[in-house]
């Protein structure tokens, strides 16, 4: 497939998936996003994954229990988001997806909010 024409946004999330299933054995789904030409990544219950062509931005798993909060965090290579995500990962498919629901905030509420305020939100 040829990416040159896509977005980078969509470029980087192709790339992603793909180190993703080759070295992790992890299948994810690529969404096109439609606030500032962003590109959205679903890689399991409570891990959804934002790029917007320069990096890799995702709300780490259970942080908000730790925190009070929840904790952003970002990669700009594929290869070291794949990684840390596949860890990620590993952790919430050993809890039932019940306790990741409802464990605290999840990159979709936050997706949810902006939606209906008809406006992109930064992470804090």
């Amino acid at each position: 497939m040829d990416t040159v024409d896509l977005p980078p946004a969509l470029q980087m999330t192709l790339r992603l998936t793909a180190v993703l299933a080759r070295e992790h054995g992890i299948i994810a789904d690529v969404q096109p996003f439609l606030f500032q030409e962003e590109a959205l990544i679903s890689i399991w219950a409570g891990l959804v994954v934002r790029c917007d062509g320069y990096r890799f931005r995702w709300v780490v798993p259970g942080s908000e229990a730790e925190r009070g909060r929840p904790l952003w965090t970002y990669a700009r290579r594929s290869a070291r988001a794949a990684a840390r995500l596949a860890g990620q990962y590993a952790q919430l498919r050993a809890q039932p997806v019940v306790t990741t629901i409802l464990g605290g905030s999840l990159l979709t509420d936050d997706l949810l909010a902006v939606a209906i305020r008809g406006r992109h939100a930064t992470p804090q």
